[in-house]
């Protein structure tokens, strides 16, 4: 009895990630990946540009969000300047990496993927939710790239030390979600049960590992993550 459940386990979770191979298998040939991959390093990130006049304006995605995110607004403005996105190591096109994910590493990694590419400077730089806390280090780092910054609902350095105690029940929560859903999605159950993205050139590079960046975050906070 048990051998035979363990074998039902073990067809269900083949079944589930050949369902979510051939999905994102045949979303990704819908809508192939615009832009290139990038080699910064050992490992190669991918950056999307479009528009030609103006300083480039780069785009940067909160937490588990890839470039994706950014398709309305990167198509509207690039009809007035260049304007670029991308997807942070392990998230979307890009590979992963094996160097901590904090936003130390995040501001330092797209140093190196805009310097590789050759976009030309100064940049502005656009930060969504977490996004914040990675171009103010950027800036921090590399003042003599930077014309500006823009933040879109962007996150406080020290938001989880002034939260409630009810908030940070809620964030525990999230990051225990978090865990659980990088190792189910592989297996199809997040698409089958409809957490992907309704969209589906958005979901070709998302429904992956959805929440990666969360489990690998280990809770610490924001503040804390951006000192490091």
């Amino acid at each position: 009895m048990v051998w035979y459940t363990i074998f039902c386990l073990a067809a269900l979770a083949v079944a589930g990630n050949l369902y979510q191979l051939v999905s994102l298998g045949r979303e990704r040939r819908a809508y192939p990946m615009p832009g290139r991959l990038i080699d910064v390093g050992g490992y190669r990130m991918h950056l999307y540009c479009v528009g030609d006049s103006g300083p480039a304006v780069v785009l940067d995605s909160g937490l588990e969000d890839s470039f994706a995110e950014w398709k309305k607004v990167q198509a509207e403005a690039s009809t007035f300047v260049r304007v670029c996105s991308y997807d942070r190591a392990g998230m979307g096109y890009s590979d992963r990496s094996l160097q901590a994910r904090n936003s130390a590493t995040f501001a330092r990694e797209l140093h190196k993927l805009l310097h590789t590419a050759s976009i030309s400077l100064p940049y502005i730089l656009v930060g969504h939710s977490m996004a914040a806390l990675d171009i103010r280090l950027y800036a921090s780092f590399y003042p003599e790239d930077v014309a500006g910054l823009v933040f879109v609902d962007g996150s406080h350095p020290d938001q989880l030390e002034r939260f409630p105690p009810a908030l940070h029940a809620m964030n525990a929560g999230w990051i225990r979600k978090g865990r659980l859903w990088q190792f189910v999605t592989p297996l199809g159950l997040a698409r089958l049960l409809g957490y992907c993205e309704d969209d589906p050139e958005v979901r070709a590079v998302e429904c992956l590992i959805i929440m990666h960046e969360k489990a690998l975050m280990n809770a610490a906070p924001f503040g804390r993550a951006l000192r490091s």
